[in-house]
């Protein structure tokens, strides 16, 4: 028996637009503007047409610098059925990262907006003449220029469909090359999971150059014929409004918009009744906010876990199983997953023992874009799972549980200390915005564990004050579930926020250098528990 072919983006994105032409796709949530399926086929077709009249061919690559409208899809859409690789870049990037990874993806044609001129500028990409700019307002206006029909492309199951680069928090990001073969299985996979169909209106308010809000929400909404409501970002209150006003019934967030949720929660609940479920991710959700939530709202809050490397989903709570809370869920059809012990020969650990989660299924990705090196060093695990990169544990039913990526985690006598648990209890301090614990290897040798401290305002506390509280957390419950304590809590400038997850080796080395007597501009306060 042949094995049924599996379609590619540029087939399946076509048919779904032919097939629902007279239905609602996209609605602005701010404005209420909307597409249908035929006006988005309409417009795919012309800006495919327009793009080949850059010269672009099957292979090449296509960058998108483009925040979240409905004018996102037009250029997006059009460079897949090209038969072109898609290359989304962050809005968040800087000049310097736009540089590299445009040189990296030997971008032939840039789509941006007027509003990241200067970063483009900077980048010096208007001095690159392999590469072609075009400002979406441009774009837009040069496509009635063009015709509303498509010759027809050859899409191969192993052509690159989108790169997307990693965040580059340990070194230089590397490009996920995200072939055609691997989207179709990963969306089949959502649909099943979330028991997704044609009835259901998403409220998609993710960034579009990531995955999740590709995956979770665009697509399979597309493949159904159901409708998205797009924002281009998230704002609570135009949220709530957004589920009220078009009858959302669903949405997929990260897990730090529930407290903003929660926040702003309409009073009256049948403002939100037509809401099943929300899907977090891409972020520890802990069970205490995962119960707090839920009995909040009186709202369901589905997990999920997945990576770029894995089109986006790699696992999600079951369909027909209770929701665990804190639990990021089982396999998705098709899916393995495994905890393991990269230090033993990959072996697969007991229950509820942290260790390496390895992932294998016909939604994994084959390699990082001309980086060989790390490609094998990805898939050391063998029979064709690839190390993710994460910490997990497994419990006696099956369930994972995500603990931290193992590059922000660390090994203390043995045992795996997870950042998370104590970045959690310091955030409970109010007036307290962000921290990142980590810990810094000592003159002596010992490893001694650190927690740099921003606030929003000025400081409510002292910093032995904040060792106070974190310290007094040990052991109980929903605070630090382990004895190793905190020896240096440091307030470093507001600035800093985030910085750790952009640039974690530059906030370890300033904390060594503070704690070893340096002299820091904005790093005066810190306590050192001696004893620790």
């Amino acid at each position: 028996m042949t094995p049924k072919k599996i379609p590619s983006p540029a087939e399946f994105i076509a048919e779904a637009l032919k097939k629902y032409a007279g239905k609602k796709l996209l609605i602005d949530a701010k404005t209420g503007t909307s597409l249908t399926y035929g006006d988005l086929d309409l417009l795919t077709k012309r800006s495919a047409n327009l793009i080949r009249s850059f010269g672009i061919k099957r292979g090449n690559v296509v960058s998108l610098l483009l925040n979240n409208s409905l004018s996102f899809f037009t250029p997006w859409l059009g460079a897949v059925m090209t038969g072109a690789s898609v290359h989304l870049i962050s809005t968040l990037s800087t000049a310097e990262r736009v540089a590299y990874e445009t040189d990296l993806c030997e971008t032939k044609l840039l789509v941006s907006e007027a509003r990241f001129a200067k970063v483009i500028e900077e980048a010096g990409i208007n001095n690159r003449k392999n590469i072609r700019i075009i400002y979406l307002e441009e774009f837009l206006k040069k496509l009635a220029e063009f015709p509303g029909s498509l010759d027809k492309t050859d899409y191969g199951s192993n052509d690159q469909f989108q790169l997307i680069c990693t965040s580059g928090t340990t070194g230089k990001p590397k490009a996920v090359v995200q072939h055609n073969g691997m989207v179709w299985p990963d969306i089949q996979a959502v649909i099943n999971a979330y028991e997704l169909s044609g009835d259901d209106v998403t409220l998609l308010v993710n960034r579009l150059f990531h995955v999740n809000a590709q995956y979770m929400s665009f697509l399979p909404m597309l493949v159904l014929g159901g409708k998205v409501v797009v924002s281009e970002k998230f704002e609570p209150e135009l949220f709530w409004q957004s589920i009220k006003a078009q009858k959302i019934t669903y949405s997929s967030l990260v897990p730090p918009a529930n407290i903003m949720l929660l926040k702003h929660l309409p009073m009256n609940k049948s403002d939100y009744a037509s809401l099943k479920f929300f899907i977090f991710g891409a972020d520890v959700l802990t069970a205490e906010d995962h119960k707090n939530f839920v009995k909040t709202t009186g709202v369901a809050v589905k997990q999920v876990w997945g990576m770029t490397e894995t089109g986006c989903a790699g696992s999600a709570s079951p369909p027909n199983e209770p929701v665990v809370f804190g639990s990021i869920g089982k396999p998705i059809a098709g899916a393995e997953m495994m905890v393991v012990d990269p230090e033993n020969g990959w072996r697969e650990l007991p229950a509820n023992k942290i260790g390496r989660l390895i992932f294998k299924g016909p939604m994994s990705f084959r390699e990082y874009l001309k980086n060989n090196e790390a490609t094998i060093k990805t898939f050391a695990p063998g029979n064709g799972f690839f190390d993710t990169g994460d910490l997990c544990y497994k419990d006696s039913d099956g369930n994972f549980f995500f603990v931290d990526r193992a590059s922000l985690s660390f090994k203390l006598k043995g045992e795996y200390v997870r950042p998370w648990d104590i970045t959690n209890v310091i955030k409970r301090i109010d007036g307290i915005e962000d921290a990142f614990v980590h810990f810094l290897t000592e003159a002596n040798g010992d490893k001694a564990i650190f927690a740099c401290v921003v606030w929003k305002d000025k400081p409510l506390k002292t910093p032995q004050d904040v060792w106070r509280y974190v310290d007094g957390e040990r052991g109980k419950p929903n605070g630090i579930d382990w004895n190793f304590k905190v020896k240096y809590v440091i307030f470093i400038p507001k600035i800093l926020v985030g910085a750790a997850k952009r640039d974690m080796n530059s906030i370890k080395e300033l904390t060594a250098k503070r704690v070893g007597g340096e002299n820091i501009p904005g790093w005066e306060e810190m306590f050192a528990d001696e004893k620790s």
